[in-house]
């Protein structure tokens, strides 16, 4: 108790924009710190992201009950339609997809492997409907929590939009780089930018985690593109960039439509 009575008094002490800084950094450090330290104690690299991912969830739950705080508006959750949820899903998958043939087009199949954080052993060894309720439920709504919500909402206490997104950005980076090294923060990094946006337009979790959800889908579906002729390839990369292009300015004007300054 007297622990608790001192770190309260520590936290009351401090600046505001101190405060929202920590309760920032919070988060993303419990994810990411978790998961890294799984992954040196755990043979399988999903396993290591699932179990992460289940206890930093747990913990963020338990804090929030405690606080007597609103689940749904503390999380993001209370707001969102399912016409911009779906229209997410597609420009996550459009993105995504689109991104993960690109390693098929410079020759580096094995690349697109490694940045998709789903080694062939992971993939032999765990049945299909465990996997896919982590890779589309469990891993997605982790990581949008703690890396763009939570952290989010606190960041845009203290800084603008512009900084706040490429920090989200950085910060699914840096999460993507403990399993799949370069390839994987590259392709995390500019993920992350999307679903950042994304949540700093729409101000719902919901747009950001079917986001998230469709791009998970659309880099599972560049899989067998090693197996298609390279013009098709490009001509698909192509079509599936563009609809994402056409998808996200369509968001972004439906938005500034729905909020006029």
């Amino acid at each position: 108790m007297a622990s608790g009575c001192s770190i309260m008094k520590y936290m009351n002490s401090l600046s505001e924009k101190t405060k929202h800084l920590l309760l920032a950094a919070a988060a993303p450090a419990l994810l990411i710190g978790t998961v890294s330290a799984l992954l040196h104690h755990l043979a399988s690299g999903l396993d290591a992201e699932l179990y992460g991912s289940l206890f930093s969830l747990g913990v963020i739950g338990l804090v929030l009950l405690l606080r007597k705080k609103n689940l749904p508006e503390n999380l993001g959750l209370a707001q969102g339609s399912w016409q911009d949820c779906l229209q997410a899903a597609a420009m996550g998958f459009a993105y995504a997809a689109a991104i993960g043939i690109v390693p098929e087009l410079l020759n580096a199949p094995n690349a697109l492997l490694d940045a998709v954080s789903l080694p062939t052993s992971d993939l032999m060894s765990t049945s299909m409907l465990p996997f896919l309720a982590a890779q589309l439920l469990i891993l997605p709504l982790a990581q949008e929590l703690c890396l763009r919500v939570l952290c989010t909402d606190h960041l845009r206490q203290v800084w603008t939009a512009e900084p706040v997104l490429l920090i989200s950005a950085l910060l699914s980076a840096l999460y993507g780089s403990l399993r799949a090294g370069l390839y994987g923060a590259l392709l995390a990094f500019l993920l992350g930018f999307l679903y950042a946006l994304l949540y700093e337009k729409t101000e719902s979790a919901w747009s950001a985690l079917c986001a998230h959800t469709g791009g998970t889908l659309g880099i599972l579906s560049a899989y067998p593109a090693q197996v298609l002729d390279r013009w098709l390839l490009i001509t698909l990369a192509v079509f599936l960039f563009a609809a994402a292009v056409f998808l996200i300015l369509h968001r972004l004007n439906k938005t500034e439509e729905d909020n006029p300054q």
